[in-house]
């Protein structure tokens, strides 16, 4: 049996490689088609094809990418096999092995003692509409689907008082936020 899984292997085993590649902040991205065996994503690769994981790559548009990349791994498999005449091992995974599997505690963050830059990792690691990151503020809490730094010198001058977790501005459907660190940041909802 074969498997296609979204990462460069034996990088993010299990369940949601693609958020751990957001949270954790992984350089690479791909797929890896290998033969399974009794343990989880650990078999002999087939093909794999990994690109550099770019920040303007949020989690949509990650899903979408993986797609062209387990299909092209999946290619590179099947041609190997044909190539061969099915008589095929795979290679060993080699390299420092991470998983990950998303879990609750994962997609939540406190904005009055999280780092702007924690706060957005967290955010865009799982903002896509089914899942999102509970974000709580001084007053209630939010679920957020994008976030990123604001920098405009006007909003530091005209809210410098304002304490973590405070909402300074709410448009359209998102909130300006300060967070422990004293950035603003733009939390998307």
């Amino acid at each position: 049996m074969l498997n296609v899984h979204p990462s460069c292997l034996p990088r993010l085993r299990g369940a949601h490689p693609l958020n751990g590649a957001l949270l954790f902040n992984e350089p690479f991205i791909g797929a890896s088609v290998h033969f399974m065996d009794e343990e989880f994503d650990t078999g002999a690769l087939l093909a794999q094809c990994c690109i550099e994981r770019t920040d303007d790559l949020d989690l949509p548009l990650l899903y979408a990418l993986s797609r062209l990349l387990e299909a092209k791994a999946m290619e590179a498999a099947l041609d190997a096999l044909v190539a061969n005449d099915f008589i095929m091992t795979g290679t060993p995974q080699q390299g420092k092995s991470s998983h990950y599997t998303r879990r609750a505690e994962d997609m939540q963050c406190e904005s009055t003692s999280t780092s702007s830059d924690e706060l957005i990792r967290r955010v865009r690691a799982f903002g896509i509409s089914s899942q999102g990151c509970t974000v709580f503020l001084a007053d209630r809490a939010i679920v957020a689907f994008d976030a990123h730094r604001i920098t405009n010198p006007f909003l530091y001058e005209q809210f410098r008082e304002a304490k973590p977790g405070t909402i300074l501005l709410t448009c359209d459907c998102g909130y300006l936020v300060r967070t422990a660190d004293g950035a603003i940041v733009y939390l998307k909802c």
